[in-house]
């Protein structure tokens, strides 16, 4: 969520807007290069307004135990304060709910979502399989501001404002700590969605404009919006609720296995799951798509190998990394081996592993 006065403070900066699920995100500030190199350079500090995100938490002695059947990480893990993880809601038919980042903090469990995932269905499918526990989801979105601190001066930057809980140079991917700058209750959870140094702050919304003049007038961060992280995400081979993730999509075909407990016990959904991982051959897998000519693919456009439509573009970008158009495309059984080619449009694309 976003003041009228925050708001004001974007536009001086320059900002132009998109929406991502119907929710207004800054697109740029006039310089998508400048913003992609600050994030991307080892002594680069860069920040990003991202409150178009939606914030629950939950509350109550049963909501960890009532979660963990709801989800495929195991919940369990964060027993401790500053723990966090990322994890996936799925239904009885094993696809997704959400995906979502969880962070334990003092007395509650702070759920992150894409933006479009509570009108997806996120938190009535936590809330509808409360009965008499002690469980509760707030939702507070329309409180809660973000910003997300990126680049090689991203932790130094941050561990100077003030004093944390936890050392924040010291966290691991998706842990957190918190503290007060500046007379302002600020969480923080390391995100690893880009491939590079980057910290969620998370804060009431009228903190937000202190913090965000703080480091973009007092340390001189540059300004980056949505164009540039949507870049870097695909590059680093991340998949977005919204855009890779949806309702259709089963955990396994979007490569990731790491999100799910084997061993954790029984969870709505893991029949199909642990059935799935022990065929091995989901009859797709996302993989990341390296095109020859510079012709950016159009979102839904037919991936075809020997002209049979094999998949479809879900995210495509012009990439500074690989110098190239590049995608990310669910591609069917038989088609998706690494090293492998495939067209779009005409334009030959080489098959890659997410992580490559």
């Amino acid at each position: 969520m976003r003041t009228d006065e925050f708001k004001e403070q974007l536009q001086e900066a320059g900002a132009s807007w998109t929406t991502v699920s119907d929710s207004p995100v800054v697109r740029d500030y006039g310089d998508f290069t400048e913003e992609y190199r600050a994030v991307v350079a080892p002594d680069g500090l860069a920040i990003a307004d991202r409150s178009e995100r939606e914030t629950v938490v939950a509350l109550g002695t049963d909501a960890i135990p009532l979660i963990q059947g709801l989800v495929t990480g195991n919940v369990f893990q964060l027993a401790e304060e500053g723990s966090g993880q990322y994890n996936l809601a799925v239904n009885v038919k094993g696809r997704l709910v959400t995906d979502m980042r969880l962070l334990h903090i003092p007395e509650m469990l702070l759920i992150d979502l894409e933006p479009g995932a509570q009108k997806a269905g996120a938190i009535r499918h936590f809330r509808k399989n409360v009965i008499n526990e002690d469980a509760k989801f707030l939702d507070r979105t329309e409180r809660t501001g973000r910003i997300t601190v990126l680049g090689g001066r991203a932790a130094a930057a941050i561990a100077s404002l003030g004093e944390w809980h936890t050392d924040v140079k010291e966290l691991r991917p998706y842990h957190g700590t918190w503290g007060v700058v500046r007379d302002q209750d600020i969480i923080i959870q390391r995100n690893p969605d880009w491939g590079v140094d980057a910290f969620d702050l998370i804060m009431d919304i009228d903190s937000i404009g202190v913090i965000w003049s703080w480091f973009k007038d007092q340390l001189g961060a540059t300004t980056v919006g949505n164009k540039a992280l949507e870049v870097l995400r695909i590059e680093n081979g991340t998949p977005r609720f919204g855009a890779e993730l949806d309702e259709t999509i089963i955990p396994l075909e979007a490569d990731l296995e790491w999100a799910i407990s084997f061993d954790k016990g029984c969870y709505l959904g893991q029949e199909i799951i642990a059935r799935l991982d022990s065929l091995g051959v989901p009859k797709q897998m996302l993989r990341l798509l390296v095109f020859q000519e510079d012709v950016v693919p159009t979102v839904g456009a037919d991936v075809k190998s020997d002209g049979k439509v094999v998949g479809k573009i879900r995210s495509a970008v012009m990439s500074p990394k690989y110098d190239a158009p590049i995608a990310l495309a669910y591609l069917k059984r038989d088609h998706n081996e690494p090293g492998g080619t495939v067209t779009v449009g005409g334009n030959l694309a080489t098959i890659r592993l997410l992580t490559s």
